[in-house]
């Protein structure tokens, strides 16, 4: 038997999976806040969800920046602060007593897309996704692309201060949701926080407009320096009551017209809703087999 989970700020699901061709319906509970506490969670479930089949792997996605090694988190949103620099692939494999596999959770969730969704065959792929927060991954010939630290083009600059801001001190670049970043433009939980009220209850199409614009702006980055074939992107931001990809393909072939004037961008909607983590993390598995 496997296991598969997949870890967010606010939502943790884990499912399993006898043949690594279809999982179970996943168990869905909040993401502890503590580490301790989430390592007791993922244990209890996983203990019901095997009974006394063996256990031969596990492998997931969690919402962070993980080391080179990819044993401990080395940045992540608030909700999750306390699993920083914790060990957490060594207290899962003590758990749980086989190998465990960690990725970033949008790097799981872009596996899904290249292997069962909608940027299957193509060399050089890019997920992204505007939810909570902002994130993305590249992938080549269906695999996680190498890096140093994971990908995290959430948090591109975007903007500067202007001259008055630099005049009164502001640190303009320090801290979540400051203004200068992507992630603080688009993603939700900074958009609630500067508009006071959740994403989806903002019906102002010119807001969302703008957020269109920002969204091209940081595609248009990703292009320039990436250079993939296709983007997928996903993410409750993308909803019917968000951000139109068909708006940001718009602004982002403005843009991209003075890189790349030949080459029309590709923008694919991603496929697996709330479940693709799982689907990504069942893909991982099966390539290090």
């Amino acid at each position: 038997m496997y296991i598969l989970f997949d870890i967010g700020g606010t939502k943790t699901r884990i499912a399993a999976s006898h043949d690594l061709e279809s999982f179970s319906d996943p168990i869905i509970v909040s993401t502890p806040k503590s580490f301790e506490e989430g390592i007791k969670v993922i244990t209890k479930i996983v203990k019901d969800l095997c009974g006394n089949e063996l256990l031969e792997a596990a492998a997931g996605g969690i919402a962070a920046s993980l080391n080179r090694e990819k044993t401990e988190l080395v940045g992540g949103g608030p909700n999750i602060s306390d699993w920083l620099r914790k060990p957490i692939k060594h207290r899962l494999e003590e758990v749980l007593g086989c190998t465990v596999s960690i990725e970033n959770d949008t790097a799981m969730g872009g596996l899904a897309q290249v292997t069962y969704g909608p940027a299957q065959g193509v060399e050089i792929a890019v997920y992204m996704t505007v939810s909570t927060g902002v994130g993305g991954c590249r992938f080549v010939n269906g695999k996680i692309d190498k890096s140093a630290l994971g990908f995290e083009p959430g948090w591109q600059i975007i903007d500067l201060p202007s001259a008055h801001q630099t005049a009164k001190g502001e640190d303009w670049l320090s801290g979540y949701c400051k203004p200068g970043y992507l992630i603080s433009q688009i993603g939700g939980t900074c958009v609630e926080k500067t508009e006071g009220k959740k994403p989806y209850e903002i019906t102002d199409e010119s807001f969302w407009e703008e957020k269109a614009k920002l969204l091209a702006y940081g595609l248009h980055n990703v292009y320039a320096l990436w250079s993939p074939d296709v983007v997928v992107v996903g993410g409750s931001m993308t909803n019917k009551i968000g951000i139109s990809l068909e708006q940001t393909h718009k602004y982002l072939t403005k843009t991209l017209h003075s890189v790349f004037p030949v080459v029309l961008p590709k923008i694919i909607p991603a496929e697996f809703g709330d479940e693709m983590g799982l689907w990504g993390a069942m893909a991982y598995i099966k390539q290090k087999k």
